[in-house]
């Protein structure tokens, strides 16, 4: 999940050239659109929604990436961890059900 305080945000555009930076190759819109709703090798682009535009973030982005890289070599799904906690994520949701949250 996207920490909107402490990461940099940036709208599809402009994360469609700054994934265009990092990997070399110019994408289209609809595919980081694609890795968020589908995914790739089980991994989603982290995105948040405010009003009717999608943003997501460049920490996001490189997650995203090198979390792909990681199950492409594995060629499996990777249970990803939460940023900055180190809990995976099915973790994180029995302590929220635990809560009651």
């Amino acid at each position: 999940m996207i920490n909107s305080f402490t990461e940099t945000i940036v709208s599809l555009e402009d994360a469609v050239n700054h994934i265009g930076k990092i990997t070399g190759r110019k994408r289209n819109k609809n595919v980081v659109i694609r890795w968020m709703t589908r995914g790739v090798y089980g991994v989603n682009l982290d995105t948040i929604r405010v009003g009717r535009e999608i943003y997501t973030s460049r920490e996001a982005i490189n997650l995203f990436l090198n979390d792909v890289a990681q199950a492409k070599v594995k060629n499996k799904k990777v249970e990803r961890s939460e940023r900055g906690t180190g809990l995976k994520k099915a973790q994180i949701e029995s302590q929220a059900r635990q809560l009651g949250i």
